[in-house]
This record gives structure tokens, C-alpha cells and sequence, in this order.
């Protein structure tokens, strides 16, 4: 006997537009109304199937209701109403899923540590991909575009599932409407919205990422990653996918895969499933420091100690100065072109041997830095 599905807080929460999407995917066709319900059918003659749906979910009853969807669609897909269930739940989702492979996962659990930092790394390669889905780069700075940051927002983190260790994260997506619905002539012609596009983003990107480093192991050189960034193989996606090989714990591989939202035609020729092997951490780690060393970064916040200036006939007009600071875990010499405020300033601090922050464009050219642009240079009071 196929157990019933009872929670009335898990039919609570279902979604009459989600539990729409997925009755349409699989050929049902809305046969009208009835009362506050939409009817469903499938099949013809002897073989007609029912469903109706409440149109809303604020009624006293529609967990009852939601009940007896799951029941009517159990008879027809000879299916439990548990697996029916979690189906319903993501209908209106694009279902991301990390899964770690190794011996060592027999009991699909791994070390709590581990798996924190498996979706702390997964929401940063989900933020790198909903960056290239906005605009393709080599490196994303501190400023993110806005639309790539509330797209972050928006996720929810999934029930864990069985299978080695799998994390799983829905990223809600925007159904797409008929031409009736909608009003358009060429449906097909409508854009993905931005959540697919992020999707459809990360599969691509991490394709490249590991297609590059097949290729670099073999060339010895950064070129097929700089060829992969326009896919989406950013240092920032680069830098997380490495993390997420966990290259100093004993697992083989990581599995990122997509599971489509019902409510919106799947992408057509793109794998849904992209395999990256721990051999590949060491090489995905490397690409992204260059990647981000080569790479403009807007709005960097330099801060240091002031170890060279011009001669002080430039205290009138201004000039250049040279700043010690921490750049990517190293200490670097940055030239900062000042205007006579804060060259005064920065002279200052070099005779207090203070501290100073000053913000700009930092920009790398051969093993040279520059701050470009610098704004509001400062010196930074004593603790």
C-alpha cells in the first residue's frame, strides 16, 4: 500500500499556479471552470481523467483539496503522492543540485564543515553565474550588478536528498504563457527570463571551466580560460567550483545539475549534468588568481602606507605617490596619481606613518599596479 500524503502544512504549502505548470507539462488541458476551481482533463472515452484545482489558496479547505489532486494524480501516474508531492513543490523552479561523489559518501553524509562550506562556495558560484547572465567578465569586483544580487536573494535551499551528498537549491523562474495569455504571435521569440538565464549560465559556464582545464593541463598556459569567460567562466565561478572540489578531503568529484521548471519549455542541446574531477581544483584555483590579478577591479578600497612621493613642488598641483598594501594576500607597491588635497594628505601620512584608504579602479599592467581614479583619500585614525 502506497502511503498517503497527511501533512497539512506540506499541502499547505503548495502552489496552485505550480500545481497548474505541472498538470500542463504533462498534457492536461483546462476543460473550464467550476465554482472556485479550474477542471483538468486527460485522456478521452473510457480513459478521461479528472482533476480540479482551486484557484486560489486562500480557502478553508485547500489543503482537502490539494489532497485530493495528489490522489487523482497518484491513480494516474500509478506514482506515490510523496514523489508527487516534492514534483509539485519545485514546479515553479529551476532545481539546482551540487552533489559531491566518492567512496567515502556511502552514507550520504559528509563532515559538518564540509558541508557548510559546500553551500557557502555554491551560493558564490550561483552569484558568479548570475553575474555573467547579466554581463560576461573575467572578474567580478565588490560592486555586483543589482539584478545579480537579488537574484541571490531570492533562492531557497532545498531538502537534502539521498544519493552520495547532494545539496539542493530552487531558484524560482518566471512561467512562460501562451500566446492567448500572453498576447504575442511568436511566444518562442519572448526572452528566458533572468533566473533561466542564470541557470542556463552556470551549466555553460562550468562546462568551460572544466573543458579549460583539460586544456590548459595539456597547453600550459591561461588561454583556453581567457576563451571560456565568455561562457561564463569567470575567476569568480573558477574560484568557486575549485572550493567546491574540497581538493583536500578524499572525494572524486563534483556533479552540478539543473532539474528544469515545469512551468517553462526546457533549454533544447545543453547538458543538464557537468562533472568536474578534484584533478581539476589545482588548475581552476590557478586561473582565477590570474584571471583576477589581470582583471580592472572597480571600486577597490586600497589601504596601506605611503612609501614614496614626488618632490614637494608637487604639494600645488598634485602628483603621484606610492602606496604599500595587501593585494589578494600579498603585499604590492600601487601608484596613486593625487590631485594637491590629497597629495597633502598623503604626505601627511607618510611623515605620521599613518595609515591611508583610498578608493579607485585598480588596474594591473605587466607587474605594475595603479590606482585610477582615487577618491577620498584618507588617513586612517590609530586603534
Amino acid at each position: 500500500m502506497k502511503a498517503t500524503v497527511q501533512d497539512i502544512e506540506a499541502l499547505r504549502a503548495l502552489r496552485p499556479q505550480d500545481v497548474a505548470a505541472y498538470l500542463r507539462a504533462r498534457g492536461w488541458l483546462v476543460d473550464g471552470t467550476v465554482g472556485a476551481f479550474t477542471r483538468y482533463t486527460r485522456g478521452s472515452n473510457g480513459h478521461r481523467a479528472e482533476i480540479e484545482v482551486p484557484r486560489g489558496s486562500d480557502y478553508r479547505d485547500f489543503p482537502l483539496r490539494m489532497a485530493e489532486v495528489l490522489a487523482g494524480l497518484a491513480r494516474v501516474e500509478k506514482r506515490s503522492q510523496i514523489d508527487i508531492l516534492q514534483d509539485l513543490s519545485v514546479a515553479g523552479a529551476d532545481v539546482v543540485r551540487a552533489r559531491l561523489v566518492g567512496a567515502e559518501l556511502g552514507d550520504g553524509t559528509v563532515p559538518l564543515e564540509d558541508g557548510a562550506l559546500l553551500v557557502d562556495k555554491l551560493r558564490d558560484v550561483l552569484l558568479a553565474s548570475a553575474c555573467a547572465a547579466s554581463q560576461p567578465r573575467a572578474f567580478f569586483g565588490t560592486r555586483k550588478p543589482t539584478e545579480a544580487t537579488e537574484y541571490v536573494r531570492r533562492l531557497r535551499l532545498g531538502q537534502t536528498e539521498q544519493g552520495s551528498f547532494v545539496v539542493k537549491v530552487l531558484s524560482p523562474v518566471a512561467p512562460l504563457l501562451s500566446p492567448l495569455e500572453a498576447g504575442t504571435l511568436f511566444p518562442e521569440a519572448d526572452p528566458a527570463p533572468f533566473e533561466r538565464r542564470v541557470t542556463e549560465t552556470l551549466l555553460r559556464g562550468a562546462a568551460a571551466a572544466r573543458d579549460a582545464a583539460i586544456e590548459a593541463s595539456a597547453t600550459g598556459t591561461l588561454a583556453p580560460f581567457e576563451q571560456a569567460v565568455v561562457a561564463g567562466a569567470s575567476a569568480n565561478l573558477c574560484e568557486g567550483l575549485a572550493a567546491m572540489l574540497l581538493p583536500d578531503r578524499p572525494y572524486a568529484a563534483l556533479e552540478l545539475s539543473v532539474g528544469w521548471a515545469g512551468n517553462r519549455p526546457a533549454p533544447a542541446s545543453l547538458a543538464t549534468v557537468v562533472r568536474l574531477t578534484r584533478e581539476a581544483a589545482p588548475l581552476l584555483a590557478s586561473a582565477a588568481r590570474q584571471l583576477k590579478a589581470r582583471s580592472p577591479r572597480d571600486d577597490f578600497e586600497l589601504e596601506g602606507y605611503v612609501v614614496g612621493l614626488d618632490n614637494e613642488n608637487a604639494l600645488t598641483q598634485g602628483g603621484t605617490v606610492t602606496v604599500f598594501a595587501a593585494i589578494d594576500g600579498h603585499t604590492r607597491r600601487v601608484r596613486v596619481e593625487l590631485g594637491a588635497a590629497d597629495y597633502r594628505a598623503a604626505l601627511t601620512a607618510h611623515g605620521q606613518m599613518a595609515r591611508v584608504t583610498c578608493l579607485g579602479r585598480l588596474v594591473k599592467t605587466g607587474r605594475q599596479y595603479e590606482l585610477r581614479d582615487p577618491q577620498g583619500l584618507a588617513i586612517i585614525p590609530d586603534e
